[in-house]
């Protein structure tokens, strides 16, 4: 007795199915792997990458509880002394009722707001810690030329340490807010500057800090302003004085 021809193809389907599941049972594929090397291969060891892990271990993110209401705003700080002290743009911590700052390696922190400048957007906050701490390498952004490579870095919509790419695009002398606010010797970059990244370092290739990073405005397209750190020097240097006062 014949099988009907369909059913043949079936039985011939099924046959090879189970064959093929024996066979796979068996001898599973498996996936293609790069050997562990352990070392990052030279074409990966790039200018940003080293910039990248020079830099990071000085960067802190901030989580802001705000005085008013239970909403939490997210910034970013630089470690400018290994006690413990840090800054960040003033208008991050302008409002907080406490701030809490992880460190790269995770340790989770209060800090404590301390002196601040805000007609510059510099503030200063300390970190309750007795833990030596690894601080930014200050550039000279009087040498930092256009058109050459630099890192946003910072707490991106407050999940965690976040590097943009970009250039440096100008250096401009006056800058004017929509709300009247004006910034002098402000750092133009193309390097996204997300929510939460404020107060975080603009660095060059040399993994030193040349701006701070304060604000993108609002009717502007994808241009980022960063406080030039041969501006404010004097500056942080005076909040330093003032926290060191007994």
């Amino acid at each position: 007795m014949k099988l009907p021809k369909l059913l043949a193809i079936v039985l011939v389907g099924l046959v090879a199915a189970i064959r093929f599941d024996s066979n796979f049972a068996a001898d599973p594929p498996t996936l293609l792997e790069a050997p562990v090397r352990g070392t990052i291969t030279p074409v990966r060891d790039t200018a940003v990458v080293r910039a990248t892990e020079k830099t990071t271990p000085s960067i802190v993110n901030l989580a802001v509880s705000e005085k008013t209401g239970k909403s939490t705003s997210w910034g970013t700080g630089i470690i400018v002394h290994e006690s413990g002290l840090l800054i960040t743009a003033h208008h991050v911590v302008a409002t907080a009722r406490r701030i809490k700052a992880t460190l790269d390696d995770g340790t989770s922190l209060d800090a404590l707001l301390v002196a601040a400048l805000p007609a510059e957007d510099i503030a200063l906050l300390r970190l309750a810690t007795d833990k030596k701490l690894t601080p930014m390498m200050w550039g000279h952004s009087s040498e930092a030329r256009l058109g050459e490579t630099v890192l946003a870095i910072g707490n991106s919509f407050g999940r965690g340490t976040t590097v943009t790419q970009g250039i440096l695009s100008q250096k401009r002398g006056l800058v004017e807010l929509v709300d009247g606010q004006k910034f002098a010797d402000l750092l133009q970059s193309d390097a996204s500057l997300h929510v939460g990244m404020s107060g975080g370092p603009l660095v060059n290739l040399d993994g030193q800090m040349i701006g701070l990073n304060l604000f993108v405005r609002s009717d502007e397209y994808d241009i980022a302003y960063a406080l030039a750190t041969d501006k404010m020097k004097a500056s942080v240097t005076k909040l330093l004085a003032e926290a060191a006062r007994p």
